[in-house]
This record gives structure tokens, C-alpha cells and sequence, in this order.
């Protein structure tokens, strides 16, 4: 969408873009009130594009019930063991960085960034 808009993208029909706040929890006040509103203004959307896939069965071995796939596209997950060695020491002389200071600043750097 970005770069529609950056190209000065015209469409010929309306677009809504929604974003709810609580996908992850199952959507019961982002989604849900998006589609209360949209109800109550009469849209009905000739198709909608969001991040779940399909709802299948017989695809995962051991699993007999339906099952709702969801896109990851835009999305992953990335395991990260950090591990710090220092030298011991003494509470009255620390040293200048501590193994809980550098490991602090390793993760702070990962937060930022992503």
C-alpha cells in the first residue's frame, strides 16, 4: 500500500484498510467492532485480504480436527541464545561492565534492531 501511494495509485474502487488491535487474541474487539461498523455503514466488501489462510483438514499428521492456517509472510521467529563470560569479582570493586550489563546491552540492541 505504501508503495501504491507513493506511485500516486488511483483505484477505481474503495479500499479499507483495517488493523485490529487484538488478531493475536483472537479479535474480539478490533476485528469484531471493525465489522460492526462496516455493518452499520452498509459495506459490504466485494472480497477481503488477510493474513489467515484456509481452514483444512487431513494435512497434519496426528491431528483429526480443522485446522486454520495462518500466513507468515510478514512474519517469522528467530531463536537466540546469548551466552556472557566474565571474569567473578566482588561486590565492593565490580568491574567497569558487569555480565548482566553486557548481556543487557546485546538484547536492547537486538530490540532495536529487528
Amino acid at each position: 500500500m505504501e508503495r501504491l501511494l507513493a506511485d500516486n495509485f488511483k483505484p477505481r474502487r474503495t479500499l479499507y484498510l483495517a488493523f485490529g488491535h487484538d488478531e493475536e487474541s483472537g479479535g474480539f474487539t478490533g476485528a469484531a467492532r471493525i465489522a460492526r461498523l462496516l455493518k452499520a455503514r452498509n459495506v459490504q466488501p466485494e472480497f477481503i485480504l488477510d493474513e489467515g489462510g484456509m481452514i483444512t483438514k487431513g494435512i497434519l499428521i496426528g491431528v483429526t480436527s480443522s485446522v486454520a492456517l495462518i500466513g507468515v509472510a510478514e512474519k517469522g521467529y528467530m531463536s537466540v541464545e546469548l551466552t556472557v563470560e566474565s571474569a567473578g569479582g566482588h561486590a565492593s570493586t565490580p568491574p567497569r561492565q558487569t555480565a548482566i550489563g553486557i548481556l543487557s546491552a546485546a538484547i536492547h540492541r537486538i530490540e532495536a534492531d529487528q
